[in-house]
């Protein structure tokens, strides 16, 4: 039975009174990537024991696909008669509407809840993870209308099917009658990201261990899809090893101390599993860099969750699922400059894990490796051609006073003066041969004017704005040289080149403090590029020594950790208080006034 027009417009009734009663909004806890999770139609599928079970937001401009979910009570007067009852649309629903299969038997679909809502607003946090990733907002949103059908719906199976087949109503020939974005749990286990329902698509089922749950279709997954990961980072300053494993799999290698029977982890288990993991991944392979093996400064483990825009750190203040619980450990080593070559042995694999997905980043971008039995070693060799290593540079902005004489001007008119001269004392053709001589003199004059030749004053007067642009500029760049050193004693001996030996302990706690970004995934943001500087106003020092320089800009930073790159776009305003010594400007003081994520 097809719904008439006039029969939408009874259902469509009971959605208008959500724009009052409904005034709040709802927010997600998954953020896509691909546009799917602001689809007009979504369906969250959870696979458990001895059902599937499916929340389903059915857009208002999609009902007379879902026409069999529609209860009776929602419409007026005798727009119901006609309809076939609930069992018997349940079962046309269940063969021709959104289908479940478990190994290959059609599953019947019961209704649990069906009301109207509003649309979860997923968008924001759409367009900042996939802003994350790209430094760019992401186009793809939601229909405009947000009342939606939602329904839960249970479609229960007998014991523990190898398989389960997920459909869409389709249409000849065998296309998506209308666009479902889905996403699919094993029990607490997150399969999959958000991704378009646009035909069969088939789930394998780990019964032991929902982890590895895994759909046919390899485009239907999650982002760290592993259990095991470990990442090689080679930065200018920095090399770190860092390594991403699931609780249930490191207890494979190691005694974490847990209880089998344990169903969560504990603060207390977190804690004594972090202490292990980090105390494990130190000792496990010592790491090479130009030929030496070199000592870590650093070695930090930490509790991890997985979301659709990658991982964030745990705040260990609850209690944790051992099926999907990360443990990440990170240990850093310093280097000066960029290194020529890195290596470490990876020695980790068991039945469950035969290969191990290896990435190492570098300046130019990310490089995949698979490691096995046979090829254990991790790699990195520097084949960047085009390589300036960062470094900070002293200052030198010249604020002196400078005066274009128009040199030639002042020759021709020289000359058109004596010229005159002799044409006032002489007579006849003299007389007539100098004064022609002057005209042409101080016509020549006239048009040299322009050119001339630049003599500094001497001494340094104040910056003006263009000098002052100048000089914030190039401390910026410096600032950002200097927060790339990981050690705090390096770090201040790079300060030293823009910052006065006595100021370096005021203004290197402001720098750290007012311009450090720390991302979800626990890293610190480096500065790429600064753009937008803008001096507002130059003014003498309260002392008398130097000038006071407020100004506003913007830095695109960026970040990894875990495989996954953060970006960002801040705007800061700030005080600069400098001055010059000897040709050069040294930074005396600084206050971050204000600091604005732009994505």
């Amino acid at each position: 039975m097809k719904i008439s027009t006039w029969m939408y417009r009874q259902v469509w009734g009971l959605f208008g009174w959500l724009a009052v009663a409904m005034c709040g909004p709802a927010y997600a806890d998954l953020s896509p990537l691909n546009g799917a999770a602001v689809a007009p139609n979504i369906a969250e599928i959870r696979v458990l024991e001895d059902r599937v079970e499916v929340s389903l937001e059915v857009y208002v401009g999609n009902l007379e696909v879902f026409q069999d979910l529609l209860p009776d009570t929602w419409f007026k007067g005798g727009a119901a008669k006609g309809r076939p009852a609930e069992a018997e649309r349940l079962r046309l629903f269940a063969e021709t509407g959104l289908q479940v299969r478990a190994d290959g038997k059609l599953l019947e679909a019961s209704v649990v809840l069906a009301e109207p809502r509003r649309r979860i607003d997923r968008l924001a946090d759409f367009a900042r993870s996939a802003g994350q990733l790209t430094g760019t907002q992401i186009v793809p949103k939601p229909p405009e209308d947000d009342r939606v059908f939602y329904v839960d719906l249970v479609y229960p199976f007998d014991g523990q099917p190898a398989e389960l087949e997920f459909s869409p109503p389709v249409q000849p020939p065998e296309t998506p009658q209308v666009s479902i974005g889905f996403v699919v749990f094993h029990g607490s286990v997150h399969v999959m990201d958000f991704r378009y329902l646009s035909g069969p698509e088939t789930l394998r089922l780990d019964w032991s261990d929902p982890w590895y749950s895994r759909f046919t279709n390899r485009n239907l997954k999650r982002h760290h899809d592993s259990g095991l990961l470990t990442f090689l980072y080679v930065e200018p300053r920095d090399v770190r090893h860092e390594t991403l494993i699931r609780v249930r799999d490191l207890q494979d290698f190691v005694d974490l101390g847990l209880d089998p029977e344990a169903q969560l982890l504990t603060v207390e288990d977190q804690a004594r599993i972090t202490e292990t993991a980090r105390a494990f991944f130190a000792d496990l392979s010592p790491l090479e860099v130009d030929g030496s093996v070199i000592a870590p400064t650093e070695t930090r483990a930490e509790f991890l969750s997985i979301t659709t825009s990658g991982v964030r750190v745990s705040v260990g203040e609850e209690d944790l699922d051992p099926a999907t619980a990360l443990v990440g450990v990170i240990i850093s080593y310093p280097v000066t400059t960029l290194p020529q070559n890195v290596s470490i042995r990876w020695p980790l694999f068991n039945e469950r894990i035969p290969r191990v997905p290896a990435t190492t980043f570098d300046p130019a971008g990310p490089f995949l490796t698979l490691l096995d039995p046979e090829a254990q070693q991790i790699e990195w060799i520097n084949y960047l051609t085009q390589w300036e290593e960062p470094v900070v540079r002293p200052l030198e902005v010249n604020t002196a006073t400078v005066l274009n004489v128009p040199w030639l001007t002042g020759i021709l008119v020289a000359i058109g003066i004596v010229a005159l001269l002799l044409a006032l004392r002489g007579v006849g053709r003299a007389r007539s041969g100098a004064a022609a001589g002057a005209g042409a003199a101080f016509l020549g004059a006239i048009l040299a004017y322009p050119i001339t030749t630049s003599i500094e004053l001497p001494g340094q007067g104040a910056p003006d704005i263009e000098s002052a642009h100048r000089v914030v500029a190039g401390l910026l760049d410096n600032i950002s040289t200097a927060m790339l050193e990981t050690e705090e004693a390096q770090f201040e001996a790079a300060l030293d080149a823009f910052v006065a030996a006595e100021n370096v302990d005021a203004v290197g706690p402001e720098i750290r403090r007012g311009l450090t970004v720390s991302l979800p995934s626990g890293a610190r943001a480096r500065i790429e590029e600064i753009t937008d500087l803008t001096v507002e106003e130059v003014t003498e020092a309260a002392n008398g020594a130097g000038h006071q320089v407020l100004a506003s800009w913007s830095a695109q930073v960026s970040g990894g950790h875990w495989g996954h790159l953060h970006r960002r776009a801040i705007t800061y305003r700030g005080l600069a208080d400098v001055f010059q010594n000897d040709g050069t400007w040294y930074l005396s003081g600084l206050t971050i006034l204000s600091a604005q994520e732009g994505i």
